[in-house]
């Protein structure tokens, strides 16, 4: 189960001119389907993803904390479904969206490889916001004074290789079941990758542009994983 944050439907891409024969290519050569018509009844990623693997609509969402969904999600009906298969669960946690590995049952966790996490947790995000900093400003500099341009490489939030990294460097037991969660930032904003999905450098790049160039990245990592 890997979620793309933001990643547009086909038919929204071709609504902008986005050429989709790639993405389409890809997803037909494995046999992967593709929804024509998408939607969604909540806009906060931790409401959708909980209503979806608990199977049904969120009762009273207002009465819930953002914390109370994350849990649901670790301990939703899907992921006890694969608990009750005994199946291996492996979990690549995203600290920015407090989806951190399960304590309350055996997982196999995959940790991202970013050194400077203080500034992806999500209340310190809060706190700088009022200072009227953007975090990401904070890290490019920081990594970049450091001399460390590719920070954003290895990193789960923006980069679905970790998953494809993971496969080629573990065998699988194939006696057992097995469920990979993840939750991918990218597309969604910070824009930080060019369409090579390398750095991207370009800090006054319009947000329009720089989100699809952060799609042909993702594209490019959909096709490695596959």
């Amino acid at each position: 189960y890997i979620i793309m944050d933001c990643f547009p439907s086909i038919k929204k891409l071709d609504s902008v001119n986005f050429n989709t024969d790639k993405l389409i290519e890809i997803l037909n050569k494995y046999n992967l389907h593709i929804g024509k018509e998408t939607f969604s009844d909540y806009t906060a990623s931790e409401k959708s993803i909980s209503s979806t693997l608990n199977f049904g609509k969120i009762k009273e969402p207002d009465k819930l904390l953002k914390k109370d969904y994350y849990f649901s999600i670790s301990n939703s009906k899907f992921i006890n479904f694969f608990k009750n298969l005994e199946a291996e669960i492996i979990w690549f946690p995203n600290i920015l969206y407090m989806t951190e590995c399960p304590k309350t049952y055996d997982v196999t966790c995959v940790r991202e490889n970013d050194k400077i996490r203080i500034f992806d947790n999500e209340i310190v995000n809060n706190y700088i916001k009022y200072f009227l900093v953007r975090p990401f400003y904070v890290r490019f500099y920081f990594e970049k004074i450091k001399g460390k341009f590719n920070y954003a490489q290895n990193n789960l939030r923006v980069n679905l290789d970790v998953i494809t990294d993971y496969l080629e460097k573990n065998d699988l037991d194939n006696n057992k079941s097995h469920l990979f969660f993840a939750h991918i930032l990218s597309p969604h904003t910070p824009y930080r990758v060019t369409s090579n999905c390398s750095l991207q450098t370009d800090l006054y790049l319009e947000a329009d542009k720089a989100f699809l160039e952060q799609v042909n990245c993702n594209i490019k990592q959909i096709e490695k994983l596959l």
